[in-house]
């Protein structure tokens, strides 16, 4: 495939996810990066994946698609560090582990505006936002990154180092060490 074509899920294969709004947006994404795939990586819920593959049959876009179940995390790295954009299409989220490692990887993430999302995405620098439950929103996003190479590469560098400014096990770790010594000096 070339270069900004690979689109990236992780996590459980449900309707909560927003799994059904990515495969709806793969579909209209085709008529503009016609080399466009979606990779979707974890567990799927049994009763969602029938209604799931029935709506990729329906759409004919069932060789642009590719499940895999849940990975170890090298593995999982791998498939970070080749995707051209991490999607995060959620109903409802608390706060993404998919996101910080897309960032980690230099990866930009095209996520829903739910929950955590909000806080990690920087808007139109480290990746986009959608509203919630929008397909078309999703569609328009990830069209926009796909189709334009410099953004799509500007959006992962800044990801990346707003992973290493603000989650970074430096970072982390100092964060820790000031909590600590505060807590221990309320006890002299």
């Amino acid at each position: 495939k070339t270069a900004g074509s690979k689109i990236l899920f992780v996590g459980r294969i449900e309707y909560n996810k927003g799994v059904d709004l990515l495969v709806e947006a793969l579909a209209r994404l085709k008529g503009h990066v016609p080399d466009v795939e979606l990779i979707c990586i974890g567990s799927p819920n049994q009763q969602f994946m029938r209604t799931l593959n029935y709506q990729i049959s329906q759409l004919g876009i069932g060789e642009s698609i590719t499940m895999i179940p849940p990975l170890s995390r090298k593995e999982l790295g791998l498939h970070y560090l080749s995707a051209s954009v991490v999607a995060v299409p959620s109903r409802s989220e608390t706060q993404s582990t998919v996101l910080m490692e897309s960032m980690a990887a230099g990866v930009p993430v095209v996520a829903s505006d739910t929950g955590g999302n909000s806080m990690m995405v920087v808007e139109n620098t480290t990746g986009l936002l959608f509203p919630s439950g929008h397909a078309e929103a999703l569609f328009q996003s990830l069209k926009r990154l796909l189709t334009d190479p410099p953004l799509l590469h500007a959006m992962g560098e800044a990801a990346r180092q707003r992973h290493a400014e603000l989650y970074s096990l430096e970072r982390t770790g100092a964060d820790l060490r000031r909590v600590f010594r505060q807590i221990a000096g309320n006890f002299h």
